[in-house]
């Protein structure tokens, strides 16, 4: 059975993370190998290898920090158009990030209520609901 680590250890892990997918590059090949590199990292993370108690008590500034690598990269996309690193690859990897943010960020909202599920006869409570 693995013991389970700290979650300072994965919020260093996200910040690694982002580091690494906003770092410089100097070509497009560069930035496609950077983004798939950060998509297979983003993807390493087990959160099942931490403390639960440690992941749900981070997740809301988790779940922040893979909203704002996604906003940070979509910032950089005009200065990779000008540079002429928007290949087909780069911009496929792109969408590979992003979901794997966007994931990453469903899971730890899952993990931090619990996984509660709807009981069924319960009314759903209405989503966008605005002025009643």
């Amino acid at each position: 059975m693995l013991q389970a680590c700290r979650g300072e250890h994965l919020r260093e892990r996200f910040d690694q993370i982002a580091r690494f997918a906003l770092r410089p590059v100097s070509s497009a090949n560069e930035l496609a190998r950077s983004l798939a590199d950060t998509y297979r990292a983003i993807f390493s993370v087990h959160l099942d290898h931490y403390d639960a108690a440690d992941v749900a008590r981070m997740a809301p500034d988790l779940m922040r920090r893979m909203f704002e690598l996604r906003v940070a990269l979509r910032s950089r996309l005009d200065e990779w158009r000008h540079a002429g690193f928007m290949s087909r690859d780069v911009e496929r990897a792109l969408r590979d990030v992003f979901r794997a943010a966007r994931y990453a960020g469903d899971m730890l909202g899952e993990l931090s209520i619990g996984f509660e599920k709807h009981v069924d006869g319960d009314p759903m409570p209405r989503a966008f609901a605005g002025l009643e």
